[in-house]
């Protein structure tokens, strides 16, 4: 059981996000591997990334909505270098960090399959839990975005990411 192994590894665990259902590391990492599968993202076949992640929706019928803004209207924000809303499947992010996208800049992709985990792990808050139950970090939505997106760029860069910005 989830909870009980991670009770095992750790005293306390600090949610860094919203607390979501518990979802297995070893799941986790099957969801972003099936996903780059399904879409056949590899650097060698994909100039961009980020351009086979846009054409989810007239590729596949997956309604994703990727909104770059204005970077001066993105200071606004001020509190994540991107952001992410489950239910309508957009993601907000300033022009330059989509710019670095499209260039397949490791940190960058970092950053979109970070905001795609929340998608596609369909992150919704636990509105029903009790307050003596220790939140644990499969619980953690944050967690399982970067589990999520490290998965995926493993699949994608399976020889590692560039030298210079490995993430690993």
């Amino acid at each position: 059981m989830v909870s009980e192994q991670c009770s095992e590894n750790s005293e306390q665990y600090f949610l860094r996000g919203q607390r979501v259902a518990a979802v297995r590391q070893a799941d986790i990492e099957f969801y972003a591997k099936r996903l780059c599968k399904l879409l056949r993202l590899n650097s060698k076949k994909h100039a961009s990334i980020l351009e086979a992640i846009e054409n989810l929706r007239t590729h596949h019928g997956i309604p994703l909505d990727l909104d770059p803004i204005e970077d001066d209207e993105w200071e606004l924000y001020g509190i994540a270098e991107a952001l992410c809303e489950p239910s309508s499947m957009t993601i907000v992010m300033p022009n330059t960090l989509y710019v670095r996208m499209a260039e397949n800049d490791p940190e960058a992709l970092f950053v979109l399959f970070h905001e795609l985990g929340h998608i596609f792990l369909s992150h919704k808050p636990v509105l029903h839990f009790k307050r003596d139950t220790q939140a644990v970090q499969e619980e953690d939505a944050e967690w399982q975005a970067d589990v999520f997106a490290t998965a995926a760029l493993q699949a994608i860069f399976p020889k590692g990411l560039p030298r210079q910005l490995s993430l690993f």
